[in-house]
């Protein structure tokens, strides 16, 4: 949330003193008065009994349009649980991967979801929930005396790399790497099973195999013939935000830590990535740009007055005055 000050002279507009700090006490009062009211989302919440929920789709297995063009997948499944906890109402709105701040700080939603990472870049905006995903990717390959004990992002141009069809992986790369025009599409292969990704690793047909630390350490390590590398960057990290304060965000995860320990949170991922198996895989690059960045980008709209009736994207009139 972008805080502006503003400086009061000894005289406002030609007030005595004393007037003057009665009206400076006033409108400081009645800001903090509006503050808490914006900011007591939960609150405002069950009286409505409806939750808005902005949603950037095509992210699978967490948010993407199923066979029968209903958004499905785990931020879905998660949101409505949510609301069934707190006995209002969901309402999901389809917004653009880039809009999903600006959705927030319009007040348009209560908060937002769609696998968005948690940047801490934007703690000054937005306030995330506790992280329903997190992990540690790698690329898991052949062991070699003569390979790299590191990859940077920019080795990825010259690898060709193993992902599993409806998995996490290989919508990261297509979004991220790919979006970014850090990997050609062509060296990125995509295999109906883990199996067959393996196999096609042991016959050099890929250099490496995008995978996770635990499913290595399970599966494979035991072997002896493979090893396993993951950097920094490759630790993706998803969680839902809402706006800077908002008391929202406790009530979230208690639900969040509930479902957790019930199981109930690791059955509806099971799910969702057998569903994602079934659907193509979406074509989205807008998330090669970080959030952070886009806000940054922005921010000047926010820096001035519109002079006239603004409509914005969604139809919604912002009008003249309005910051």
């Amino acid at each position: 949330m972008n805080h502006r000050e503003s400086t009061f002279p000894t005289r406002l507009n030609g007030l005595s003193p004393r007037l003057g700090f009665a009206v400076l006490f006033s409108i400081l009062i009645l800001s903090v008065w509006v503050g808490a009211v914006q900011a007591d989302d939960l609150r405002n919440v069950r009286q409505n009994r409806i939750l808005y929920v902005g949603v950037a789709s095509n992210f699978s297995p967490f948010a993407y349009s199923g066979i029968d063009s209903e958004l499905q997948g785990i931020d879905i499944s998660l949101i409505n649980r949510i609301g069934d906890a707190l006995e209002v109402e969901v309402e999901v709105i389809e917004l653009a991967y880039a809009g999903v701040i600006d959705s927030l700080r319009l007040g348009q939603v209560d908060m937002i979801a769609g696998a968005i990472p948690i940047d801490d870049e934007l703690d000054s905006i937005v306030d995330f929930s506790l992280a329903y995903y997190q992990s540690d990717f790698g690329f898991m390959r052949l062991k070699s005396d003569l390979a790299p004990t590191m990859i940077q992002l920019s080795d990825l141009n010259w690898l060709n790399i193993g992902v599993q069809r409806g998995s996490v992986q290989a919508q990261y790369v297509q979004s991220y790497w790919i979006g970014a025009g850090l990997v050609p599409p062509h060296q990125v292969k995509i295999y109906d099973s883990r199996e067959e990704a393996v196999e096609a690793l042991n016959w050099n047909e890929i250099d490496v195999y995008l995978t996770t630390s635990p499913i290595y350490k399970r599966r494979f390590e035991l072997s002896g013939t493979y090893e396993f590398l993951s950097e920094a960057w490759m630790k993706p990290r998803f969680a839902f935000a809402c706006r800077e304060g908002s008391t929202l965000i406790p009530e979230i995860n208690r639900i969040l830590t509930v479902l957790s320990q019930d199981g109930s949170a690791q059955q509806i991922a099971d799910m969702a990535l057998i569903e994602a198996q079934n659907v193509a895989l979406p074509q989205d690059f807008t998330r090669a740009v970080s959030l952070s960045e886009i806000v940054k980008r922005r921010d000047c709209t926010y820096g001035l007055r519109f002079l006239g009736d603004e409509t914005l994207a969604d139809g919604e009139v912002v009008a003249a005055g309005a910051v």
